[in-house]
């Protein structure tokens, strides 16, 4: 028994990171994400239980109450969201966060117990564990580079899960895999100079660094052969990766033994912080070169998502408004601005793609510092492990590197479920490296004895019921999402009930969001399928039942504006289809979805077209002319209100306003025509 719980902790360690960022489960909705969600709780599940086991059979796993100390920057951090998402403007999303991300307090609170838990094994087995795990590390990573190569960006072999992942492969995202891969770039070279590695393991681990490096990720060496140019898909990792090798050196000269030398490096840091303090602000000054250079290149999205965070935390700068509510701040500081043509391809946020933001509204100023100091420690305590001898200089310069050069890169981009987990695993590693910890020789406890036996029972019920709230119950409802919602426009109405069962992960952003999706749909094919008498019967159900779905998610999920928008369209897309008047009870309905959108966002043009749709339905062309200029008062330089505007203007015959409108249209939109 001794050996198997061994065995489960260290090989779960191995296969976590092994298999992390290529574990693919197709049937569930967002498959490239939520699939490593679910197993990374999974894992780390099965061996905190397995280790709270240990500790109470094996000493060796022990380590002293003082030792808590050390992990005071990642326990308080944690602390700190838990408190957030007591008081997040929606807790359930904070806690559970959506199929599409995964980094809610669960994960957080997962990632912690995993900290304990591989410390406390690397306390038992020390340096020789440490490196066959990052071996493993550094495998995963290279499998999930390969991954690339074989994606769209690359050799497109045409599997349907690399070619949905797009430039990430089983990634899934072009950021968020090259955030995951400077950790196993760093790792790769961390092994290769820590002198205990065999020639051939070099050469293998070298391989695996130029599999990373020029992949279509970072330097594009396929690029040159399919003329997409040697620049790879992560535009701002591409050149952190060129920053990190800089801060590699700075680093280096600051650990030298030499004062000199030292004091270069101390020169050096200080004018490194001082350039990037001028650069970013030079970068997010309106009209500067850098600026508008990086609105052209990558579109302005970033600057509005970034607005909208000041100016969410600039209100709550204490508590913010909890883990994964940034799509709540979109929608309450909403900026019609993005949803100009050249700013649609990310029209709808839930993220603020950046760690300074993104952080900043989670948990308010609070979380910033919290979460720096967390990233500090790590510095802090790779410089005492190379003090202490337990890393050489290159080493040391390495972690310090990866660290800031991780920071830099998620400054353009949200943290992954892996990259958090990454970050709190190095947090062990410098935390064991630093200090001296003893290990304590295994106890002969006898595990048969009726107490331990009752404890094991009473862990692995515990086990089973985790297991089923924070696994099995989430991943089956990302598993009937995406089976019910791909069934939306099929021939057979989809049992959208079956969603409003079980976890409620899910019933927030996800529900807003594949409604939305279906909506799209509906909205350029509308009049094809009005036309065809054999899909209208089915489509008119389909929609019905849907509606009745959303309505019934309204009732747990009352924060999402977008939940009323979608509903509000897919009624007046119902409307359109089925030819229904509108009666006193659909008219108080459709104004109810009106004035709790309102409630949540009144500067988003879509509520005003939406009531002017209803105002035509109603007769009232009068009404539906005022509704769009109430959009045009909100969204003055998208064209689409003016042109609706003018129509109906022209239907009613009304030439005084008509020249009003159109003459706001030429002063706001100097090149707008209106045929």
């Amino acid at each position: 028994m001794f050996n198997l719980k061994d065995k489960i902790l260290k090989y779960c360690s191995f296969g976590l990171f092994l298999l992390a960022p290529i574990v693919y489960f197709y049937n569930n909705l967002y498959p490239h994400v939520s699939s490593k969600t679910f197993f990374i709780y999974g894992v780390i599940e099965a061996m905190f239980f397995v280790w709270i086991y240990s500790l109470i059979v094996d000493s060796s796993y022990r380590f002293s109450k003082k030792y808590l100390l050390y992990f005071l920057p990642a326990i308080v951090f944690v602390l700190w969201m838990i408190l957030t998402t007591i008081y997040a403007v929606n807790p359930n999303l904070a806690l559970l966060s959506n199929f599409a991300r995964g980094t809610g307090l669960l994960l957080l609170c997962h990632t912690l117990a995993f900290s304990f838990v591989f410390f406390s094994i690397l306390k038992k087995y020390g340096t020789p564990y440490l490196n066959s795990f990052l071996n493993y590390f550094v495998l995963g990573g290279v499998l999930g580079a390969l991954s690339i190569w074989m994606g769209p960006s690359g050799f497109n072999i045409g599997i349907d899960a690399l070619v949905t992942g797009g430039e990430g492969g089983l990634m899934g995202n072009s950021s968020l895999a090259a955030a995951y891969s400077f950790f196993t770039i760093a790792f790769a070279l961390f092994l290769i100079t820590s002198g205990q590695e065999s020639p051939l393991c070099k050469k293998l681990l070298w391989t695996g660094i130029a599999l990373v490096v020029f992949s279509p990720l970072f330097i594009n060496i396929m690029g040159l052969f399919n003329g997409q140019g040697i620049v790879g898909a992560a535009r701002a990792s591409f050149i952190t990766l060129f920053i990190s090798v800089f801060l590699y050196f700075i680093f280096y000269l600051f650990l030298s033994s030499k004062k000199k030398i030292k004091n270069i490096g101390i020169s050096l840091i200080l004018l490194s912080t001082i350039a990037f303090g001028l650069v970013w602000n030079n970068f997010m000054t309106p009209g500067t070169k850098l600026h508008e250079s990086f609105v052209a290149s990558a579109t302005g999205t970033r600057f509005i998502f970034w607005d909208t965070a000041s100016r969410a935390m600039h209100d709550r700068p204490i508590l913010g408004y909890g883990l994964e509510n940034y799509g709540l701040v979109f929608q309450n500081y909403f900026n019609p601005e993005i949803l100009k043509k050249q700013n649609s391809i990310e029209g709808w946020a839930d993220k603020a793609h950046s760690i300074y933001f993104d952080m900043g509204v989670y948990g308010g100023y609070p979380a910033i510092l919290l979460y720096s100091i967390l990233l500090l420690s790590i510095l802090y305590f790779a410089y005492l492990a190379h003090k202490s001898g337990n890393l050489n200089r290159t080493q040391a310069s390495l972690i310090g590197s990866l660290i800031v050069g991780y920071v830099l890169q998620n400054l353009f981009a949200f943290e992954s479920n892996m990259s958090i987990l990454a970050i709190f695993m190095l947090f062990s590693v410098v935390m064991y490296l630093g200090f001296d910890f003893k290990t304590k020789v295994s106890e002969n406890i006898e595990e048969s004895s009726f107490e331990n036996v009752l404890i094991g029972l009473f862990l692995f019920i515990s086990f089973v019921f985790v297991f089923i709230y924070c696994v099995y119950l989430p991943s089956k409802k990302a598993s009937l999402y995406r089976e019910v919602f791909s069934a939306s426009l099929g021939v057979s109405t989809p049992q959208y009930e079956k969603l409003l069962e079980g976890t409620t992960m899910g019933s927030d952003w996800d529900a807003s969001d594949s409604a939305d999706a279906i909506y799209k749909y509906y909205k350029v094919s509308a009049v094809n399928i009005k036309n065809d008498p054999k899909r209208l019967p089915q489509s008119i159900k389909n929609l019905d039942a849907l509606i009745l779905y959303l309505y019934k998610a309204q009732e747990s999920n009352t924060t999402d504006f977008r939940l009323y928008m979608t509903t509000l369209s897919l009624e007046n897309t119902l409307t359109y289809l089925s030819g229904r008047k509108i009666t006193p009870e659909l008219r108080a309905r459709l104004y109810t979805l009106i004035e709790k959108s309102k409630s949540l966002n009144s500067s988003y043009p879509d509520i005003y077209w939406s009531t002017a749709q209803i105002k035509v339905w109603e007769g009232d062309y009068a009404g539906a002319v005022l509704e769009y200029r109430q959009a045009i008062k909100i969204a003055p330089t998208l064209p689409a209100s003016y042109t609706l505007a003018l129509n109906f203007t022209r239907l009613l015959g009304d030439q005084k306003t008509f020249n009003e409108i159109a003459i706001e249209a030429m002063k706001n939109i100097p090149d707008f025509k209106y045929n």
